[in-house]
């Protein structure tokens, strides 16, 4: 039996980790190259893929902010990230473990699909003076978080994002789970859930706090 792919994987990342360099080769080479192996330390590789990164400290104090020269929503993002409540991160990584919620990981459309959709909401507000926003970031975490914002309530969202609020927070996880059901039962879309919200039937009533 061949070995664990992923365990390979891993072991490889870690031996040129210690190594200080991954090696490359390439076909397409300038005329001032003396070879087509061309090395890149670590952290060069990742900043050619990341162009932002807020550390997650529970003390706000202690976090930092690390961005690429890149468009301004991606600052926006991770001061948003600077700004969330502690015991949102602590209840998110407690209770969401692997569950889904419209397709993707909870945990993600928690934390960086809340981040995007408030970072949204900042360069819209701000346009004038923050520039128009080279796209969104996260788009199938922000959809599943925007339609939790729908039947939970904006202020719930923002009072357990940013203020850590349990009662919020709980409402978030209880209203997840009632979603998740009703489209389990197949009786319902998720738009359709929605949209009978938005039109406060005693129905919708009888399944969101």
């Amino acid at each position: 039996m061949s070995p664990d792919p992923i365990k390979r994987l891993t072991t490889f990342i870690k031996e040129r980790m210690d190594a200080g360099f991954f090696a490359y080769s390439t076909s397409i080479v300038k005329p001032t190259d003396t070879t087509n192996v061309f090395r890149v330390t670590p952290e060069e590789l990742v900043a050619q893929h990341t162009k932002g990164v807020t550390t997650g400290e529970s003390e706000r104090s202690r976090r930092q902010i690390v961005v690429q020269p890149t468009e301004m929503s991606t600052v926006v993002h991770e001061v948003i990230h600077f700004y969330t409540h502690p015991t949102y991160q602590a209840e998110v990584a407690a209770h969401a473990g692997k569950k889904h919620f419209m397709g993707v990981l909870l945990s993600e459309a928690l934390i960086e699909g809340a981040t995007e959709h408030f970072a949204g909401q900042v360069m819209r507000g701000r346009e004038k003076q923050l520039g128009v926003s080279g796209g969104q970031a996260y788009s199938s975490y922000v959809e599943a978080i925007e339609l939790l914002a729908e039947v939970s309530g904006e202020h719930t969202l923002r009072l357990a994002y940013f203020q850590g609020d349990k009662q919020a927070i709980a409402r978030l996880f209880k209203n997840v789970d009632i979603f998740n059901r009703l489209l389990d039962e197949g009786n319902f879309s998720a738009e359709k859930i929605v949209e009978i919200h938005h039109l406060h039937e005693p129905l919708a009533a009888s399944w969101f706090q």
